[in-house]
């Protein structure tokens, strides 16, 4: 019950980051997916903890820390929503839905969005379930935190 209420946190508090950067069609479920500063510490894990022989050959840990200390910092976020992929991509070709942030590219299921230094890639396609569509975030760089 306690891990259940740890994941509802996580996802509450991952839509409320995402929702403060760019506005949010109507969700039906939010994922909480690693971002860059998490991944970098799974590599560390992996590479350094008393696992390290354990889970992957030593050959595999040192590959996947390389991928990941090159993939530099990003947020990530996933969404379902009851809209179709076309009604998602017509929400972020509204203005007003952007927050200031400037449509660079607009494809059938992606969208870039810049702003200043800053890249938010949006893909979206119909939902494995089929009703409704998912949408990924892909924001970077990321904005730097105190703890960077």
């Amino acid at each position: 019950m306690v891990l259940w209420g740890m994941l509802l946190w996580r996802e509450n508090q991952s839509l409320r980051a995402l929702s403060e950067i760019v506005d949010v069609p109507k969700v039906t479920q939010a994922y909480a997916p690693p971002n860059g500063r998490e991944m970098k510490f799974l590599g560390r894990t992996l590479t350094k903890g008393p696992q390290y022989n354990r889970i992957v050959t030593p050959e595999d840990s040192k590959e996947l820390s390389k991928t990941i200390a090159a993939s530099g910092d990003y947020d990530m976020w996933v969404i379902e929503t009851p809209l179709s992929p076309p009604d998602v991509r017509r929400f972020y070709e509204d203005e007003s839905h952007r927050r200031g942030w400037q449509l660079a590219s607009d494809a059938e299921i992606v969208i870039l969005l810049k702003r200043e230094d800053k890249s938010m890639l949006i893909s979206f396609d119909k939902s494995k379930s089929g009703k409704g569509t998912t949408v990924i975030y892909y924001l970077e760089p990321a904005p730097k935190t105190p703890k960077d």
